[in-house]
């Protein structure tokens, strides 16, 4: 199994001290049935009393009953029943992934909810050896609580390409912002420079949200869309530099989860109906 590493290098300003990454050996699979394991994939999980929903409801009312999952695809998973082969869970420190029942949720009734204090991950991820000319992903989140002394990351998405290999990272704020922010880093192969364009929004606690994302080296562009609305239109430039040069990526990966260096309190993020597709 190859080991992956969780993007927690803050791109933007306003985000704090110093990134750290955090990276991961092989480590166990999703239990037989994925996200519809009570049990939870940190040992806890839903037991009898525990509330049914964490989170509050607000924002746009999602479809019920909407199945993300009965149409093949390269990774998808609703956490309501078997998840996609290669898709695993990754933790550290104080990091949990628990399903929990959210009868609110985008495709209830169950979503996956990521707990992290200091120096934590709780992350899901995926990789592709194949060739891949871009990746399409979309999925549902909702801030449930924010820490109050630094943002996070909370995807990494990375693309190999021969002459530049494209990294894009989502960020959320701490509180009291509602702030998220898009960056998409180019590292130029020939001469190790890395690129930058970022960009951002707002994302209220408690609200159902979905991000959709296309992300095409090749093209080059990649576009980061919010409930529909485009955030992050980007182009991948590949520009001569003095720099050392860069190793090319040799493979396609997809992360979602929240990972901290310092924190006050946990961040407690919720998702649902992860559906990523491979570009031939």
């Amino acid at each position: 199994m190859k080991r992956f590493a969780f993007w927690l290098v803050a791109l933007t300003p306003g985000f704090g001290a110093a990134g750290a990454c955090a990276s991961f050996g092989d480590e166990p699979g999703l239990p037989d049935g994925g996200g519809d394991d009570d049990a939870g994939l940190d040992g806890g999980g839903v037991q009898d009393g525990d509330p049914p929903d964490s989170g509050r409801e607000g924002g746009r009312t999602p479809e019920a009953g909407a199945r993300p999952c009965m149409m093949p695809h390269w990774l998808c998973d609703d956490f309501d029943g078997v998840a996609s082969s290669g898709w695993m869970p990754y933790l550290i420190g104080e990091g949990t992934l628990v399903p929990r029942l959210a009868p609110g949720a985008p495709s209830p009734p169950r979503v996956l909810q990521a707990t992290v204090g200091a120096n934590a991950v709780a992350a899901m991820a995926a990789a592709s050896l194949g060739s891949t000319k871009g990746m399409t992903c979309s999925f549902a989140m909702r801030v449930v609580q924010r820490d109050t002394a630094q943002g996070i990351y909370f995807l990494d998405l990375l693309l190999p390409s021969p002459d530049v290999s494209s990294r894009l990272g989502l960020q959320l704020g701490p509180a009291p912002t509602t702030s998220f922010t898009a960056t998409l880093a180019s590292t130029v192969l020939d001469g190790g420079t890395v690129l930058q364009s970022t960009k951002s929004a707002s994302i209220a606690d408690g609200t159902w949200v979905t991000i959709a994302i296309d992300m095409r080296p090749t093209v080059p562009r990649t576009t980061v869309r919010l409930d529909g609305v485009l955030i992050l239109a980007a182009t991948a430039t590949s520009v001569p530099s003095p720099a050392p040069k860069a190793e090319p990526a040799t493979e396609a990966r997809f992360q979602l989860g929240p990972g901290t260096a310092v924190s006050a309190r946990q961040w407690i993020v919720d998702f649902d109906d992860v559906v990523c597709d491979l570009v031939p």
